[in-house]
């Protein structure tokens, strides 16, 4: 296009200058994504807050320019938020090979992004210097590796991460959580099951949830030791997403009516 246009740097441009370029307008693109994102945030918490004292102390408490007190934990803003996330190279639902992904979380009055987590396996810097000098360190650069692992464990560790973010650096909680029917981000994004007890009265018992496999499918027992959750940072409750439940429900009727079809055949 820049050679159609008679622009210079038609044949250099796509494979080094844009590198540079992408790499100096990187961080100025992120630093305006988190002004818009707090200006969100401070507009959903605006909506989520009765008291407008409360809110004014809040929003005092966050901003870096002004030394206050920090609001008391228990009068935090309280935001119901919807989660998902999305992987740039999905494919079919069973590979989970994506090298990155994205994860953002919406305000359930303004319906806007308040938060976001990007997930790489892969950094492009990192992986041409091992390959031109395999025993020399990386210098230090904008490295954009920050996973290991599944591609599937991006969804739950990036939640975890938000809700976390939210609370420590932001000093909002997450009340109601929206997301898809995946066992393994509520598994994470709940207490342990020590910090469980520890958080409640003396003789509190743990949460009964429903077996899902096996040959005693549907009794109750005590739910799976799996939470990450700190335990300065509350609970959120679970709510199911809509959507996601009417797809899933779907693929089933779908997958039933074809073993119908399959038996009246037979």
């Amino acid at each position: 296009m820049l050679g159609l246009l008679g622009l210079p740097n038609d044949t250099t441009m796509e494979g080094r200058s844009f590198h540079i370029i992408e790499e100096r307008i990187g961080r100025i693109i992120r630093e305006l994504t988190d002004e818009t994102l707090l200006e969100n945030l401070i507009e959903e918490a605006r909506l989520s807050m009765e008291n407008q004292s409360d809110f004014d102390t809040w929003k005092r408490s966050i901003d870096p320019t002004i030394a206050t007190a920090p609001l008391p934990k228990e009068r935090y803003p309280r935001i119901n938020c919807c989660s998902d996330m999305a992987w740039q190279q999905k494919g079919s639902g069973h590979t989970h090979n994506s090298p990155s992904g994205h994860s953002l979380m919406f305000g359930h009055h303004t319906r806007k992004p308040l938060v976001y987590q990007v997930k790489s396996k892969l950094c492009n810097y990192c992986s041409a210097f091992k390959k031109r000098n395999p025993n020399v360190d990386v210098p230090p650069h904008d490295c954009c590796k920050n996973h290991d692992g599944s591609s599937n464990q991006m969804e739950p560790d990036s939640c975890l991460e938000l809700i976390v973010s939210l609370c420590d650096k932001f000093e909002c909680v997450v009340n109601l959580l929206c997301c898809d029917d995946d066992s393994s981000v509520r598994a994470h994004c709940r207490w342990s099951n020590e910090v469980f007890l520890a958080n409640n009265p003396p003789g509190t018992k743990l949460p009964l949830v429903k077996k899902k496999v096996g040959k005693n499918k549907g009794e109750l027992q005590e739910r799976p030791d799996k939470g990450k959750l700190p335990q300065q940072t509350p609970e959120p409750f679970f709510v199911a997403d809509p959507n996601h439940r009417r797809k899933q429900l779907t693929g089933e009727l779908i997958a039933w009516q074809k073993r119908k079809w399959i038996r009246s055949s037979q």
